[in-house]
């Protein structure tokens, strides 16, 4: 009892609460009854001094937190007696939300993992008190909720603070957002819907509208985004409605651009929103600081509901949106734009989808075109940069036209059309020739570049379809440095280029020993390793030995790489042996 007496003494405080701490949690322990008996109904006695120190504000902060971590305890020792939902268990659940409704960081969020726990708990279907806890902790939970969305505001002298103070506030921020989704759990993303959008009324209504409140309940609304059913029509539409009359600040904006695209999955059954919505995002591109945030979203939006951009007027405006504004933007934007307009163009009908092809191809090409030279000079980390953003533009173009044309039976029966079965040819094969005759430029002057000849060769890879690559390789071997995905989806179409593409490959290794034509290798001897076809045997035969000796062999790169390409060069042969074995 001296313990809790030294309390009153601003002298012992900190080392009587420390002692505290430890003889709770000692009291959880198995053979900690007898201790528990005393400590608990002693703990809880101190919570009217507990709110005297909350009200106290920043002078008394670390009397807080010391005994904010003696409830803490208190509950994580004795969860046990907290789940039997006493009314006596619930005064523990209490003061953790007392202690979860201070405004000071490292005190609120001591709580967190408690509620995490609890949460699991409670959500437990297979436990045969499911019911009753749901019913005894979800006012709990709907109460933390408030404490949370408080807790997600910026600071209001944000905008003053230093970097490093504003980087602490946005992890702190992930670690509320967690905590938002362990509430969603149990309160339901209804219920949560329904906490947001009373608190975004009451700071509409207000004579002024504070942005960080606005800003931390659309943070909420995208923290619980995957939980909301797609035909919810009560909350989230009234949200949605506000979102192009917002003030135009860039955090409350970028969480705006992003709480929308964490929606997309939600639009398709609520379409008309498309129309405010998408030129909202459109907009914000205009703003360096939000510019990825919206092109992140864009994607999404276009992915999702890709079916609402097929229109002849809105896949022109697609399009000019596309080639105006894309080469503007940093290289993850740019590469997010691409793909969002992409997957537009995947489902268009097939006159405006081959119409639209050559112009998504036209600017990321030109551009790795006019960089090449460049190499000649001695290449710099701005014009790598530049060429390697150039290229997985390309690669984003062919790899999401090539999945998503697969979504729907609709569209595998358009494959299959473009793909020679109906003999229509494939709207890809004229692109690649043009794409080709550029990438040929740059596995020829730019080989020296490790990341420039992997991202060439994923290019190669992406835009790997069957006719296509058959069309471009015959007339290209004598040149074609190719990329391990090229062969992958020509599958066993590409027998008779199986001998030049192997000594191509070799040629290529000598020249310049990447990794990637190790991969390369590897995918082909995948194909075709078990191939009952001499010739097949042969040509593998011979790349395995060019390709031992250059590796293993006396001088070889084992003997001089660093022990990370050793490894890769181990997996290499792993998988070159394998399907040979099968012989």
């Amino acid at each position: 009892m001296q313990v809790f007496a030294g309390l009153g003494d601003p002298e012992k405080f900190d080392a009587c609460a420390d002692c505290l701490a430890h003889l709770v949690y000692q009291s959880g322990r198995h053979d900690g009854q007898p201790l528990a008996q005393v400590i608990v109904p002693n703990v809880m006695a101190l919570r009217p001094m507990f709110e005297q120190i909350l009200k106290a504000g920043d002078e008394a902060e670390d009397q807080a937190r010391a005994i904010t971590r003696v409830f803490v305890e208190l509950a994580e020792q004795h969860a046990q007696f907290v789940l039997t939902a006493t009314p006596d268990a619930l005064q523990i659940v209490d003061a953790l939300l007392v202690c979860g409704e201070h405004p000071v960081e490292r005190i609120a969020r001591m709580s967190f993992n408690f509620w995490y726990h609890l949460s699991e708990d409670v959500t437990r279907k297979d436990n045969p008190r499911h019911a009753e806890l749901m019913a005894a902790f979800t006012p709990c939970f709907v109460r933390w909720m408030t404490s949370l969305i408080a807790l997600l505001r910026y600071p209001e002298d944000y905008d003053s603070q230093p970097a490093d103070r504003q980087d602490d506030f946005k992890k702190f921020r992930y670690a509320v957002a967690d905590a938002v989704v362990d509430a969603c759990r149990v309160i339901t993303a209804d219920v949560c819907l329904e906490r947001f959008w009373h608190a975004l009324t009451e700071l509409m209504g207000a004579d002024e509208c504070s942005w960080q409140g606005v800003e931390a309940v659309l943070y909420g609304v995208r923290s619980i985004a995957r939980f909301v059913s797609k035909d919810e029509s009560v909350f989230l539409p009234q949200i949605m409605q506000i979102i192009p009359t917002l003030p135009a600040h860039r955090p409350l904006q970028y969480t705006t651009a992003l709480m929308v695209g964490a929606t997309s999955e939600w639009l398709p059954a609520h379409p008309e929103f498309l129309g405010s919505l998408f030129p909202y995002l459109v907009k914000l591109l205009e703003s360096p600081d939000v510019a990825d945030a919206a092109a992140l979203s864009i994607k999404n939006v276009c992915e999702t509901c890709r079916s609402h951009f097929t229109e002849e007027s809105t896949a022109t405006s697609l399009m000019q949106l596309y080639e105006g504004r894309t080469d503007s933007l940093d290289s993850t934007a740019a590469i997010e734009l691409t793909q969002a307009v992409t997957q537009a163009v995947s489902v268009m009908p097939d006159h405006m989808m081959v119409a639209a092809m050559p112009l998504l191809v036209r600017t990321p090409l030109a551009k790795v075109q006019a960089l090449v030279p460049e190499y000649a000079r001695g290449v710099t980390k701005e014009t790598s940069k530049a060429m390697v953003t150039a290229l997985k533009r390309l690669a984003a173009i062919f790899q999401v036209f090539d999945e998503a044309r697969k979504d729907s039976t609709e569209e595998s029966e358009r494959s299959r059309r473009f793909n020679g079965e109906v003999g229509t040819p494939h709207p890809c094969a004229e692109i690649m020739a043009q794409v080709w005759a550029v990438l040929d430029g740059v596995l020829s002057d730019c080989i020296a570049n490790s990341s420039t000849m992997e991202n060439a060769c994923r290019v190669i890879k992406c835009a790997a379809i069957d006719v296509c690559c058959q069309r471009i390789i015959c007339s290209q071997l004598d040149t074609l440095a190719p990329g391990r995905y090229m062969v992958a989806t020509m599958q066993l179409h590409a027998r008779p280029l199986l001998y030049p593409l192997l000594q191509k490959l070799a040629t290529c290794f000598h020249h310049q020993p990447h990794s990637c034509f190790l991969y390369l290798c590897a995918t082909i001897v995948s194909i075709f390793g078990g191939s009952d076809d001499a010739g097949d045997q042969a040509a593998l035969k011979e790349i395995l030995t060019t390709f031992t000796h250059a590796v293993c062999g006396e001088g070889g790169l084992l003997a001089s790489k660093p022990s990370s390409f050793a490894s890769r060069a181990l997996v290499f042969f792993a998988e070159l042996f394998v399907p040979c074995s099968r012989r």
